[in-house]
């Protein structure tokens, strides 16, 4: 009996750091700064470019909670004068890992988060829901994708809402340290009771991330 309890202490043993590894090639404990390199604003007849930064985070409440953030403040010429697009959002999220080896890692997620986004003044507020995989095949390189919709609510008439489309890429230097490329599309729809009209909204991002 002892050397039964023996040996199954050692299997746990070893395999609590191949646990450990497969649980951090996916981490949701991180702080995120993005760059807007190449950034499109765009409706018939308009189209300008946008210049720009975003803040992003997240933290690990539980194996499968999380709660995240994100602001993003960009910049672009509105007929001479000077426009800005910011964007607000902080949800709450679930995680379910379909892949969880030494090697790589698999996970499913979905978020549900309060959204504000305001346009060249007017602004508006609501809610937004999100599913997306991410999916690393090494240490060293992961793949998230995902796609959302966001209903932001009414201001003076208006009703706005949007559908968000990202692809991102990381590349992890080290343990800590994290590098991005993003590319995000965004279709906003803004519904004047008579009609509507669309707005495009899209961007590439570098960023890096500090893991913690």
């Amino acid at each position: 009996m002892r050397r039964i309890n023996a040996l199954a202490a050692a299997v746990a043993l070893a395999a609590m750091p191949f646990a450990a590894s497969a649980q951090n090639l996916i981490s949701y404990d991180y702080l995120q700064l993005d760059i807007i390199v190449d950034g499109e604003i765009s409706e018939s007849g308009f189209s300008e470019d946008v210049d720009g930064f975003a803040i992003e985070g997240s933290a690990l409440l539980h194996p499968n909670v999380f709660v995240m953030g994100q602001s993003t403040q960009g910049y672009f010429d509105a007929g001479g004068g000077d426009g800005a697009i910011d964007q607000f959002s902080f949800g709450v999220g679930g995680r379910f890992g379909l892949i969880e080896n030494a090697s790589s890692a698999l996970d499913i997620y979905g978020v549900l988060s309060y959204e504000n986004i305001s346009l060249v003044g007017p602004s508006f507020s609501g809610f937004g829901i999100q599913a997306g995989l991410r999916w690393a095949p090494t240490d060293q390189f992961e793949v998230n994708a995902s796609v959302s919709h966001v209903d932001y609510g009414k201001n003076g008439g208006l009703e706005v809402d949007a559908l968000r489309y990202q692809v991102r890429g990381l590349f992890h230097a080290t343990e800590n340290l994290s590098f991005s490329l993003d590319f995000r599309f965004e279709e906003l729809e803004a519904d004047l009771g008579g009609g509507s009209d669309d707005l495009d909204f899209d961007q590439i991002r570098l960023g890096a991330r500090w893991n913690f």
